[in-house]
């Protein structure tokens, strides 16, 4: 049997760890209130699986709510306080209380175990592991809808370290990388709403031929033109099975693109390219109007419209013009809601006359992006950092029901 003891460890902890149950080292466990969510009475917040972020696991309520009728202060929340989602899509979801967050009552579909023999943020922590996830899998497997009862969720096995101390240093390690996290996180979206408020002012406001913010040395008013006349308005096509694989090789490498953000749009690879110039793609069903800027040959399939330049304009700075309006096209909503050629081909393009004007706006744009970029590949680089330490830093264990 080998040794409950971590892979890395503060210099100053040794001994084994210990194994216990959630049940072990927790108390007061009990379900939510069962009522129904009205609007927020100024004082009484309530939390169901919903409102808990399925990424940060934090109370995050879109709309914030209260629960009707009588109000107990038995499902008030309070420190060390951790709640479970127990059945659905969402079982095994977790939160813990946060002073904060207010006064936060909890609703029926959650449990909630309060937990006083251990460290509740280490505790929590170990509901963020793979370990947690599998051990979620096999428990909540039902013949009708995923869940786990409390009985169950007080089965859940944890090593602990036998010293408090060395859990409040293991909490607050990963704690302050959450931190971190959360800083770069809302770096991103600042540069997100500055480059939004670039893009409003770069850009003549409807019924306007010049922008309210012009890079020096530029004057005069800009062209109006429709996208029928910049550019040629194509659809995509079927790919023959024969020339379809869903794996990039040495002859399938031309990437199959459909409608979708990203690269949630790549479809497969094939060997053969239908559009090999520089382009724009718009997404004509499920995320409608989402523009991409497409540099390399590819295969555009059915709902996906291509535009290819037919004169001489910046791309780049057609792409930012398009991302600008892609939210105001106007397409049928009836049935699937879709957009199609005929309504895409007479939506008016602003254009500065100056090619270097063009380039300058795109220069622009694209640095924002690119610093954008580089902070979300920061982010990336920390949660992987993270993901390594709790490996690292807890004792493993096996998954079991």
């Amino acid at each position: 049997m080998s040794r409950l003891v971590p892979t890395l460890r503060f210099k100053e902890f040794s001994g084994e760890w210990e194994e216990k149950t959630l049940g072990d080292i927790s108390t007061n466990v009990m379900y939510g209130m069962n009522s129904s969510a009205i609007k927020y009475d100024g004082e009484h917040k309530y939390i169901r699986i919903t409102d808990i972020d399925e990424l940060s696991r934090k109370f995050l309520p879109n709309p914030l709510t209260s629960p009707d009728g009588e109000i107990e202060d038995k499902y008030k929340l309070k420190n060390n306080d951790i709640l479970f989602a127990r059945t659905g899509a969402s079982v095994g979801k977790s939160y813990i209380y946060k002073e904060e967050d207010g006064n936060l009552y909890f609703a029926g579909f959650l449990i909630k175990f309060n937990i006083n023999g251990a460290n509740s943020k280490f505790i929590f922590l170990y509901t963020l592991r793979n370990y947690y996830k599998k051990w979620v899998s096999i428990m909540s497997v039902r013949s009708g809808q995923p869940g786990i009862n409390a009985e169950e969720y007080k089965s859940l096995k944890l090593n602990l370290p036998t010293q408090p101390k060395e859990q409040q240093k293991i909490a607050n390690c990963l704690s302050s990388l959450d931190n971190l996290i959360e800083a770069q996180n809302k770096k991103v979206e600042a540069l997100k709403e500055h480059k939004k408020g670039l893009m409003q002012q770069l850009f003549p406001q409807e019924g306007k031929n010049v922008p309210e913010l012009r890079f020096d040395g530029f004057s005069g008013e800009w062209e109006k033109k429709e996208v029928n006349d910049v550019f040629d308005i194509l659809a995509g096509g079927d790919v023959p099975k024969k020339e379809l694989s869903d794996k990039k090789t040495q002859e399938y490498n031309i990437p199959i693109l459909s409608n979708g953000i990203a690269e949630k749009s790549l479809y497969g690879w094939t060997n053969k390219a239908k559009i090999d110039k520089p382009s724009l793609t718009i997404s004509a069903r499920g995320t409608i109007g989402w523009t991409s800027l497409q540099e390399k040959p590819f295969f555009p399939i059915v709902r996906l419209i291509v535009l290819t330049p037919k004169i001489k304009i910046n791309l780049i700075y057609s792409y930012y013009y398009m991302k600008k309006i892609e939210n105001d096209y106007k397409y049928a909503k009836v049935g699937i809601p879709q957009l199609t050629k005929p309504m895409i081909k007479n939506t008016k393009l602003m254009i500065p006359k100056d090619s270097k004007e063009q380039q300058k706006i795109a220069d622009c744009l694209s640095s924002l992006d690119n610093l954008i970029e580089a902070q979300n590949k920061n982010i990336e680089a920390f949660k992987e950092h993270k993901k390594g330490l709790m490996q690292q830093l807890f004792v493993s264990s096996e998954v079991s029901a």
